[in-house]
């Protein structure tokens, strides 16, 4: 430095270590003395370098929930996204777009409202203004509360007071008690019912993935059997928050009232008195009422059956002898058959009643043995005209009789996503449900009953391809009978594209509702997004997809944030005994949530 050369700038950076190198260098001795020169040398320290250094001047929009679209403007940015490293309060977001003036942005799922900061080359730039990160909702503790319960609500980004938070169970407001930036103190709104729970703050607001359950103290009606009867039909009702005391339970059918021979929290038992006509069951406990869904029909005499008209109470036959029902239809139509309440006197054990259908023209179109109740498929009958129920006593020396009801079959379609209600309200009811597939694509099917789910359904249910065939999915057809029908049926790889058909018939004498939903897989995306996929109901499964490569690792997480009873997680390779290139692979949830 004696030269006089000017002395080289060096600055320092945290991050990445001292871009400088002290270099010892010694130099020949002009005298006896020795001299020692330390040289900096300094790495990319001129004003042309720092001129690429990243600046963020603005960003839009300046608040906004998780997922969304953050674009911050500036320079000195990669031109490439993984040529930058974005943070929003400290939490990795991932860059979509790039250019050295503009960056876009995925709002990571767990941060917060904090500062943004853009790294490049070891060298960062940061805002002095917070993007602020709408409520988040982690969990509601308990997920199952009664009107006037307290709950908490745990997340991020709620206000510090409680006069700042203003928060909603499915729509009705609710009563902040405790607040802080991370978790709610709430009060259940006494007219709260079941669905998703609301945060907002500043008019910024999140919405729970899952719903709270709201326990309602009013009665429930989920099914009964007999759907159809006469004067002294004993009816079992199902359902909730019934008195155990008989008397404290009212109930009436078209204005009739009802006598209540036995009662629990769970369950009435109802005799139909003299004079009832067909109509919904009303029950009344403690001021708050339910009513059916369907309607009990009183069976009427006659001989000649309407499709979805009155059931038909048959006369008692002679000993030995049979009688006949009389129907008329269309080719093509489709009915249901159903026959309840045989009664064979004297029962024989082994002559059981039988009944047999008849075409138009005399032929036997099918037959079954029907000991106290048998459904009938009469889908697309094959000629117009009239066409004969004959019922056999089989026994020479008994009576029979028996309670007769043609159902008219019932046509829609199956949209993804959404639950389609189902009236199992007549024996024999048919119900034909389409939906699109696409060959290779894999669905869940989810089913809801409106009374307790592991109770056995008396109903048959299959799945049938374009061509007509029975489904085969995992090497099993796709078809359940009774109570294995509550479990979610999976669909791995359609076979084809086209129309599938889902058919519905109930079987026996119970009245509910059943409401089915067919979903597509969520798509996941290894180092993506957090996707939520959700069971809305018990028996229901949440179903996801998921692009691999041949031998890849990857990890998978999964959270959940309610009480649930897990049945299982399982992974299906897309094709089986294939490798996984090029496919998708599927991995199922069942969860099971606890009646109540």
């Amino acid at each position: 430095m004696g030269n006089g050369t000017a002395p080289l700038a060096c600055t320092a950076r945290s991050f990445p270590p001292l871009p400088c190198r002290q270099q010892p260098a010694r130099f020949p001795a002009a005298s006896s003395l020795s001299w020692l020169l330390v040289i900096l040398t300094c790495a990319a320290t001129t004003q042309a370098a720092r001129a690429t250094d990243p600046a963020i001047t603005s960003f839009v929009p300046t608040n906004g929930p998780t997922g969304s679209v953050l674009t911050i403007h500036g320079s000195g940015f990669g031109a490439t996204p993984s040529a930058n490293i974005v943070t929003l309060s400290n939490v990795n977001a991932t860059v979509t777009q790039a250019s050295t003036t503009q960056l876009s942005v995925l709002v990571p799922p767990d941060t917060s409202t904090g500062v943004v900061r853009v790294t490049v080359g070891g060298l960062s730039a940061t805002t002095t203004t917070y993007f602020v990160v709408w409520p988040i909702i982690n969990n509601i503790s308990p997920p199952i509360a009664s009107p006037g319960a307290s709950i908490v609500i745990r997340g991020r980004n709620f206000g510090s007071s409680v006069s700042s938070n203003f928060v909603a169970v499915n729509g009705t407001v609710a009563s902040v008690t405790a607040a802080n930036a991370g978790q709610l103190n709430v009060t259940v709104p006494p007219t709260a019912t079941t669905g998703p729970v609301t945060v907002t703050v500043d008019g910024r607001s999140g919405q729970s993935t899952w719903p709270l359950d709201v326990m309602s103290s009013a009665p429930v009606i989920g099914a009964f059997w007999p759907g159809t009867g006469s004067v002294g039909t004993l009816v079992t009702v199902k359902g909730k928050n019934f008195s155990s005391t008989p008397a404290a339970n009212t109930v009436t059918l078209n204005g009739v009232s009802v006598p209540v021979t036995g009662a629990e929290s769970s369950s009435l038992t109802l005799s139909i008195p003299s004079g009832a006509a067909t109509g919904a069951l009303q029950i009344s406990v403690a001021g708050q009422t339910a009513i059916s869904n369907n309607l009990f029909r009183v069976a009427t005499s006659g001989s000649v059956l309407l499709p979805d008209g009155p059931s038909l109470q048959t006369p008692v036959t002679a000993a030995g002898q049979s009688l006949d029902l009389t129907f008329d239809a269309i080719a093509g139509e489709t009915l249901g058959l159903g026959i309840t309440s045989v009664l064979q006197v004297p029962v024989a054990s082994t002559k059981k009643p039988y009944v047999a259908v008849f075409k138009p023209d005399g032929t036997l179109l099918k037959s079954i043995s029907c000991p106290t109740t048998c459904a009938f498929d009469l889908s697309a009958l094959t000629a117009t005209g009239t066409y004969t129920a004959r019922l056999f006593s089989n026994n020479p020396t008994s009576t029979v009789s028996a309670i007769a009801e043609l159902s008219e079959g019932v046509t829609a379609s199956l949209l993804p996503g959404i639950a389609y209600p189902v009236a199992m309200d007549r024996p024999a009811r048919i119900t034909r449900l389409s939906f699109n597939g696409i060959a290779g694509q894999s669905k869940i099917l989810s089913f809801q009953r409106s009374y307790d789910p592991l109770y056995s359904m008396s109903a048959h249910i299959e799945v049938r391809r374009p061509n007509g065939e029975i489904l085969n999915s995992l090497g099993s057809p796709i078809i359940c009978l009774s109570s294995a029908c509550p479990h979610p049926m999976l669909l791995v790889n359609l076979p084809e594209s086209g129309t599938y058909s889902l058919l519905i018939r109930s079987l026996g004498e119970q009245s509910f509702t059943l409401a089915l939903r067919a979903s597509d897989p969520l798509a996941l995306s290894p180092s993506g997004p957090t996707v939520a996929s959700r069971a809305f109901f018990g028996w229901d499964a949440g179903l996801l997809s998921f692009n691999v490569t041949d031998s890849q690792r990857l990890d998978l997480g999964i959270v959940m944030p309610i009480s649930v009873d897990l049945v299982g997680a399982s992974i299906w390779a897309p094709r089986l005994g294939s490798a996984c290139t090029g496919h998708w692979a599927t991995l199922l949830l069942k969860c099971r949530r606890v009646s109540h």
